[in-house]
């Protein structure tokens, strides 16, 4: 955590030098979003807050060992150790809602797919259904519905193992993405079956796609 520290002390020192008004909050936020890769992996916030505390902390430690170059005040009149203060409060604020953000962008994303195959899941498909329900319906187009399911899958998991069994469903998510239409839904509906949402689809040619396929 403490290697930031130089980073964001430097912004600051490089101020007071040119006796500049503004600090540049944007360099701010960099150093102190650096060493923050264990916290995002297992997005602790706490532990994000409590880096974020003693990274601040530690800024205000040296400010106040130097406060006799910091307590001059600026142009706007305004000591540099309470305008110090205010740019380093705003970026940890700044890094921790674009944390926090990023975050719950990515456990909406995880919500919405299948963690094996990268296909949408489940719950998604019925969202999706539901959609294009309305828009068939609205401008009387055709809609296909297809459910595929991958014959004798369970003897592949017995004779060769889960772990094969996976890698197959893998490849089967990648060959049906490939085969079909980039307008087409395509889903993994629940163990070894896909579901494909065929927009704009009679029965009888999704009867031929599915007979390629």
């Amino acid at each position: 955590l403490l290697d930031s520290l130089p980073l964001v002390l430097d912004e600051i020192l490089c101020f007071v030098e040119s006796d500049d008004s503004q600090i540049d909050l944007a360099k701010i936020c960099r150093a102190v979003n650096q060493n923050r890769r264990p916290a995002r992996e297992n997005f602790d916030v706490r532990e994000l807050v409590r880096e974020s505390q003693v990274l601040r902390e530690s800024i205000f430690l040296y400010l106040h060992e130097h406060v006799a170059q910091f307590a001059r005040r600026d142009r706007g009149d305004m000591t540099i150790y309470r305008r110090a203060g205010i740019a380093i409060d705003h970026a940890v604020r700044e890094t921790i809602t674009a944390f926090v953000e990023d975050h719950t962008a990515q456990l909406r994303h995880l919500s919405r797919t299948d963690s094996l195959t990268g296909l949408f899941n489940h719950r998604t498909f019925y969202e999706h259904l539901s959609e294009e329900l309305k828009r068939a319906k609205r401008y009387q187009s055709p809609l296909s519905i297809v459910l595929i399911d991958l014959d004798n899958f369970k003897s592949v998991n017995d004779t060769n193992g889960h772990q094969f069994g996976d890698h197959l469903l893998v490849k089967c998510a990648q060959w049906l993405q490939g085969e079909l239409r980039e307008t087409d839904f395509i889903c993994r509906y629940g163990g070894d079956e896909f579901g494909v949402i065929l927009p704009q689809t009679t029965r009888k040619e999704a009867g031929v796609m599915m007979a390629r396929v």
